[in-house]
């Protein structure tokens, strides 16, 4: 894939969401960074997209799991259900707090697919790292 990249942010942190959308961008792997704040919105998000044409689908999700009204764990088991043309080749990471092996066990459960997890908050060589292992080819 080439640079720059459509990214999909879903955290309840304004503050953590104002600071990684600056970062992801002044790092150059987006220039579009789409920020919603609970589950839920990014599964409506992602459902409008399944039939707006013009709308690029995202290929990274940046998932936080602690949020109000549909937490991390719900927008999974919610993505399993989009159509594949929403979200066939999309890479999800996890950007939590919490990295517990209780929480990784509960994702293998509700998501077929490897998930990624980083810990908060967010660093240029987390960037970086992503950038060189999904982006760069």
């Amino acid at each position: 894939m080439t640079l720059p990249i459509k990214i999909l942010l879903v955290d309840d942190d304004e503050v953590s969401n104002y600071i990684n959308s600056e970062l992801i961008e002044n790092i150059g792997i987006s220039s579009q960074v789409k920020v919603c704040e609970n589950g839920r919105e990014a599964i409506d998000y992602l459902t409008s997209l399944e039939t707006n044409e013009n709308q690029q689908i995202p290929q990274l999700i940046l998932l936080d799991l602690n949020m109000p009204e549909m937490n991390g764990f719900g927008f999974l088991e919610a993505y399993q259900d989009l159509p594949d043309n929403v979200s066939a080749d999309v890479i999800i990471i996890l950007l939590t707090t919490s990295i517990s092996e209780e929480d990784k066990e509960k994702i293998k459960k509700v998501h077929n697919s490897e998930i990624v997890f980083l810990e908060k908050p967010l660093t240029i060589s987390d960037l970086e790292r992503i950038k060189n292992q999904y982006f760069i080819s």
